[in-house]
């Protein structure tokens, strides 16, 4: 059964999607395995949230074209159940409300689909600070990438257009 600590309910339409709460917001965000972003909220958020430092231009795009955003650390924890992430990295200036690949990659996901209860178990400790996300520029996103990754930091890169993701990075830059 659902207890909204680590397993949670969903609508019968078949997508999961989860109570978050961002300082003093609670959104239902789907699960979305298919991203390699963290959080990714709608246009309009970045006034509602507190980026800690600076934060990058970027841009989405998707099966309904591409949109420009926002994306960077905030000061806000953001919350679900009994899992808490600090300073998170988040964008802004998607279509909708998602969690992404860099919070789901943290857990052992269960999708009961019958019973339409979806459960998440970890061993990391929570609060959690995730690693950095280079929002990637031609210039400078290959500095940025070694930088973390001599500091021993597991590293999310993501291209300048915000949908593929740089993998590989630390294999050729430390070569």
């Amino acid at each position: 059964a659902p207890d909204n600590q680590t397993a949670f309910g969903y609508k019968s339409n078949g997508t999961p999607e989860i109570p978050v709460t961002m300082g003093d917001h609670i959104k239902l965000m789907i699960v979305d395995t298919g991203s390699t972003g963290a959080f990714s909220l709608p246009k309009g958020w970045e006034e509602q949230l507190h980026f800690a430092g600076d934060s990058d231009k970027t841009r989405y795009s998707g099966i309904g074209g591409s949109v420009e955003g926002l994306a960077g650390r905030v000061s806000e924890e953001i919350s679900f159940g009994a899992y808490s992430f600090t300073e998170p990295t988040v964008d802004v200036g998607g279509m909708g409300f998602l969690v992404g690949g860099s919070v789901l990659k943290n857990f052992c996901i269960a999708v009961d689909q019958q019973q339409k209860i979806i459960r998440f178990e970890s061993q990391k400790h929570f609060p959690l600070k995730l690693p950095p996300h280079c929002w990637a520029k031609a210039k400078d996103w290959s500095h940025c990438v070694k930088d973390w990754i001599s500091e021993g930091q597991d590293v999310d890169a993501t291209d300048h257009e915000g949908s593929t993701a740089l993998f590989m990075a630390s294999a050729c830059i430390n070569r």
